[in-house]
């Protein structure tokens, strides 16, 4: 055990795995917060309190993959605490490990069939993306509008809602998700003009910030800015953080080349109108 740990140190921000136990001193629970939030790290997180307000304040503002309150914060079980870690205590697009996110990860997918009416109304926020949008077919306004419809449904039942599967009357085992920050979105080549709408309806749905890139001129009517594939490249070789790019077309050999290098992740497969797998590239689980 390590007393007197100084903020900003080595053993303050290297992740530590070891009979090993460091000791730093907080004055107020913000500034503890602070502390732990700053690491860049965030797979597993503890608190023991009795006041249930600064529960759910640590909850909502700690960053990190598993949460644990009152309770040891070790020995993660399958389904019950699904175990996976935020910012660099992750890999690839962080799926927790024996959550219901972890083995769809392994496979392709694809839309089974052209869609059906929507089943629902679409909504002001969906008809004010899909009308800003141009190069639209008919049949690409019909499959947006069943995307947005598929989203919210996808929102309803699963990434707005909090799931505690197990139901055991001893203890709570609360699966949720959070949105990211921002999402980074590369428009290569041979991307169709819905593919970027398709994108922006499940970003407004999860509110996540798209960070939206061209590798060309062409196409490029919605003002997003225009950057070589060397120059992404040479950019994702400086970040001090890991970042999740959505591909969009065809991914340039320097970007999965710099990605694979450097630590980021990247999805690259098609885009679907599902709601429950597009809007998990905007999503990220904690328990």
């Amino acid at each position: 055990m390590l007393d007197g740990v100084a903020a900003g140190s080595w053993f303050h921000t290297t992740e530590l795995f070891g009979p090993v136990l460091g000791l730093m001193r907080a004055e107020t629970l913000d500034d503890a917060l602070r502390l732990q939030n700053s690491t860049g790290y965030g797979l597993t997180a503890g608190l023991h309190s009795l006041d249930p307000v600064e529960i759910a304040h640590w909850c909502e503002k700690v960053e990190a993959g598993n949460l644990y309150v009152n309770r040891h914060m070790t020995g993660a079980i399958v389904q019950r605490q699904s175990f996976g870690g935020w910012k660099r205590s992750s890999i690839g697009p962080g799926a927790k490990a024996g959550g219901p996110n972890y083995v769809a990860q392994f496979g392709f997918w694809r839309d089974r069939n052209e869609p059906d009416a929507p089943v629902q109304a679409p909504t002001l926020f969906s008809e004010r993306i899909i009308g800003r949008a141009s190069d639209l077919t008919e049949a690409d306004v019909h499959w947006l509008r069943a995307a947005a419809a598929s989203d919210q449904r996808a929102w309803d039942a699963e990434f707005g809602v909090e799931h505690d599967r197990t139901g055991l009357a001893s203890e709570s085992n609360v699966f949720r998700y959070r949105p990211l920050p921002h999402l980074e979105v590369r428009v290569g080549p041979g991307a169709a003009p819905r593919d970027l709408v398709r994108l922006r309806l499940a970003a407004a749905v999860t509110g996540t910030r798209l960070d939206v890139t061209r590798s060309s001129e062409r196409d490029a009517a919605d003002g997003a800015p225009v950057r070589s594939a060397g120059d992404y490249a040479d950019g994702l070789a400086h970040r001090a953080e890991p970042a999740r790019i959505r591909v969009l077309g065809a991914p340039e050999p320097e970007l999965l080349a710099a990605a694979a290098a450097h630590g980021h992740s990247v999805l690259r497969g098609p885009v679907l109108l599902s709601g429950r797998r597009s809007c998990s590239a905007c999503s990220a689980s904690r328990r």
